[in-house]
């Protein structure tokens, strides 16, 4: 509690931008993704705030360069792209321009380690390093507008690479309106189909649904979060016994499916008979189609009607 106490006798809050700025070392900025914008409150920055205050903006795409185009004091604005959401991630991507000092980076570097962050200092560019990976996004909501998965599915499966977020949550909290400027500028910026926004995404901003700040966006935040936890009375499984067709029988899928049911392990094609007494059959032979197909027929022909087949393909559709 004490260290709340503290924390909390260090924040100030003003609508009076003058008076923040007047006697600050650092300024960072944090407004919308626009570029009109953010040149705006750098201009009005510049003229109550001291000759040597730096100027950091928390873009995650917008050229510093840009940015500071219009400015007096162009060696003071730097870039610090901190994570979102920035409680949770260390990283701060610092955007350092030409017209920046080794001094100017050492300072916000420093500044970034005393907030228990992990500054990596690249060259600016639109899109920095970060951002330019759009094509994940992308497809994120491709799959969603699609309807291959739902957005709690989406996101699920994006945390078990060890995010703390997964892509439609990160864009529902950021507003998904600050997604399509950003998808648009670097567009506008590289051409690359990879950065065009999704039409999913425009027809979302266009109906008002931008995330958590209208109540709507992938999800739906007006309803009550639907109680995740299984029923006590779930059936219990009726798989007892699993075929794992493999050439890898070393590999992590031996050991846990032996976890909940007995496990024969099938080398050879030839052995495939003794997939007969299986509940469960599972192919993790190939990810060529003609061979799974060639495979799911012997399969077919040697199971039980009731068994179920099962394929650890990676990308070829079910």
């Amino acid at each position: 509690r004490e260290q709340v106490d503290q924390m909390l006798s260090n924040l100030s809050c003003t609508a009076d931008l003058a008076q923040a700025v007047g006697d600050a070392d650092v300024v960072i900025e944090a407004v919308p993704e626009e570029l009109g914008i953010k040149q705006k409150v750098l201009a009005e920055v510049e003229e109550s705030a001291r000759l040597g205050t730096l100027f950091c903006s928390n873009t995650s795409a917008i050229s510093i360069t840009s940015i500071a185009s219009r400015a007096t004091r162009k060696e003071n604005v730097i870039g610090t792209h901190f994570f979102f959401p920035a409680p949770v991630m260390r990283l701060v991507e610092i955007s350092r321009t030409a017209n920046n000092t080794q001094d100017t980076v050492d300072t916000v570097v420093a500044l970034c380690k005393r907030l228990g962050k992990f500054p990596v200092v690249v060259n600016d560019s639109p899109g920095f390093v970060s951002t330019r990976g759009l094509g994940h996004l992308q497809e994120a909501i491709t799959v969603w507008a699609q309807g291959t998965a739902d957005a709690a599915t989406i996101d699920k499966i994006d945390r078990a690479f060890g995010h703390p977020m997964g892509p439609l949550e990160m864009m529902d909290m950021s507003g998904i309106d600050t997604f399509l400027h950003i998808f648009d500028y670097l567009y506008a910026e590289f051409g690359r189909e990879d950065m065009k926004a999704p039409l999913a995404l425009r027809a979302m901003a266009q109906r008002g649904e931008l995330g958590r700040k209208t109540g709507k966006g992938f999800y739906d935040y007006t309803k009550k979060p639907e109680d995740a936890r299984p029923p006590e009375d779930a059936p219990a499984s009726t798989v007892q016994r699993v075929a794992l067709l493999t050439r890898n029988p070393d590999g992590p899928l031996p050991s846990l499916l032996s976890r909940a049911a007995e496990v024969l392990i099938i080398e050879d094609e030839a052995d495939l008979k003794k997939v007969a007494e299986c509940d469960l059959v599972i192919e993790d032979w190939s990810d060529d189609l003609q061979v799974k197909a060639g495979l799911l027929r012997k399969i077919e022909s040697a199971c039980r009607d009731k068994t179920l087949i099962a394929t650890t393909t990676r990308c070829i559709t079910v």
